[in-house]
């Protein structure tokens, strides 16, 4: 590392000082600058490494807080899981057809009392999510149409 001359200094400098003095005070102001310096460096060493360590300790919480998160999401989703497979169980069980249509007119869930009612296994060998209310005989759509004009429950 070169060292370059300071040329300014804070102190006055009378003409009669010979030049030893004059070195031996260039090299305290010097000396008192790299010092300084140095000071300087070892502050934003020292900051710099204690807002490393804040951050660190942040990107710890935050890991543990996303992990905890991520299990109970895992969790949800199990328990979700578990509650669909059910309701599929208890569908496919009922006594009566249940038939669920989407807006657009495709059949979203269908269980087997309704695969029977309505003859859907004339449609297709295994009818299912897919099959589009339009497919269905003239007689069944009218039935359907009826009962989505209707309020509340009703049979028919």
């Amino acid at each position: 590392m070169q060292i370059l001359p300071l040329t300014m200094t804070s102190l006055p400098m009378p003409a009669y000082l010979s030049e030893p003095v004059l070195a031996a005070l260039a090299s305290a102001e010097k000396e008192q600058f790299l010092l300084h310096a140095f000071r300087s460096f070892a502050a934003a060493a020292a900051s710099l490494e204690h807002s490393y360590g804040l951050l660190r300790t942040e990107v710890e919480r935050l890991h543990r807080e996303l992990e905890t998160s991520h299990t109970d999401l895992e969790r949800s989703l199990e328990e979700n899981r578990g509650m669909r497979q059910h309701r599929g169980h208890v569908l496919e069980g009922l006594p009566c057809g249940v038939l669920v249509v989407a807006a657009g007119g495709e059949i979203s869930r269908v269980n087997p009392e309704a695969v029977r009612l309505l003859g859907l296994n004339e449609i297709s060998p295994s009818p299912a999510a897919g099959t589009w209310i339009s497919s269905l005989r003239r007689e069944v759509r009218e039935l359907l149409e009826r009962a989505r004009a209707q309020a509340g429950d009703q049979e028919l």
